[in-house]
């Protein structure tokens, strides 16, 4: 019997449904990283409610007698760019593993996805749970790009290397730090910069190039502040322009920020062999180490096939903590592997 799936707009879910996905989200954390921390249930809530300005987002929810038997979301580009691709990442229950219902909430987002025109689904997996890869293969989908997730314990940190790379001439540019959210004068840069993101390595993955707007970058913000986080964000300009041609970001809960998460590091092509990269991330590191004294580790992932950015993580001592696996199949595939499934008893 195929489990009944609701379809809910995460913004306006109730209350009751978005405590039972916090609830189920708990479960897994606990298996894959008990010792990362989680935000509170009223921050959980304020970022699924809050718009992500890009992304249009549906959220499904299989329901048992008293509980989320397993969670869905399936989310889209809102723009004109990748109008052939929507994007699923599946929950399931560990005592409901094996019972269809990932199999019918994959059914039911590749159903929506196919409606919108969507050919194609990405979706993730972590090393940490290596079912979802065989859950991957069985539908038909192919590995298409390899995360490495990178850990970085601070109190290791080598301060002297960070000193180095600060005290390095960088003539011609200069940093600007931001804080979240970014002021009205920046807004328009800062989007312009993030699609410097755009040329990083890609592997197999089928996407194109994306586009991001200053509302976007608005609305996102907003989300990231709304769910309890702070964002720093560090921004490299040429002094005799005045362009922006690169940035690095971090983010953390205020519930608490013993974990940091490192998000992109990206510099502009033509300005690239200044080490600003370097630049970029030593400088925010100091800047954790001074004002953020509970900070004890920080988290990134980069896709194994960017060396340059890989080799600057290495280099400040970040070690392999995970791997994850970006998946991608046909829509269709998958409707009719689902299709088949759902006539299968379940075990």
């Amino acid at each position: 019997m195929t489990p009944e799936i609701a379809v809910l707009d995460p913004q306006t879910a109730s209350e009751a449904d978005l405590l039972a996905l916090y609830e189920l989200e708990g479960l897994l954390h606990e298996e894959s990283t008990p010792d990362d921390p989680r935000p509170s249930a009223p921050n959980f809530i304020a970022s699924q409610r809050a718009d992500r300005g890009e992304h249009h987002r549906i959220l499904l929810l299989a329901r048992g007698d008293d509980r989320l038997d397993g969670a869905a979301w399936i989310f889209w580009s809102k723009g004109d760019d990748n109008r052939h691709l929507a994007r699923v990442y599946v929950l399931v229950h560990p005592d409901r593993r094996r019972r269809g219902v990932g199999t019918a909430l994959l059914g039911r987002a590749a159903a929506i996805a196919s409606e919108d025109g969507r050919v194609r689904l990405q979706g993730w997996t972590n090393s940490r749970q290596p079912a979802g890869e065989e859950f991957c293969r069985a539908v038909g989908a192919v590995e298409a790009s390899v995360l490495r997730e990178s850990r970085l314990d601070l109190g290791k940190l080598d301060r002297d290397l960070l000193r180095r790379w600060l005290d390095e001439p960088h003539p011609g540019y200069e940093l600007v730090f931001i804080e979240l959210p970014t002021p009205p004068e920046l807004l328009a840069a800062t989007a312009a910069i993030v699609e410097v993101m755009n040329t990083a390595p890609r592997d197999d993955l089928d996407e194109e190039d994306f586009k991001f707007t200053p509302d976007m970058l608005v609305k996102g913000e907003q989300a990231l502040l709304a769910g309890g986080h702070r964002g720093w964000r560090y921004l490299a300009r040429e002094q005799a322009t005045g362009a922006i041609v690169g940035y690095t970001q971090v983010m953390w809960n205020t519930d608490d920020p013993s974990l940091v998460g490192q998000g992109d590091t990206a510099v502009q092509p033509e300005h690239r062999g200044h080490k600003l990269g370097k630049w970029m991330k030593a400088a925010m590191l100091e800047k954790l180490l001074a004002e953020v004294p509970q900070a004890r580790s920080v988290v990134t992932g980069n896709a194994e096939s960017n060396d340059a950015m890989l080799g600057i993580n290495v280099a400040l001592g970040f070690e392999p903590a995970a791997s994850e696996g970006v998946w991608q199949v046909e829509t269709e595939a998958v409707v009719r592997y689902t299709s088949r499934q759902s006539a299968r008893p379940l075990e």
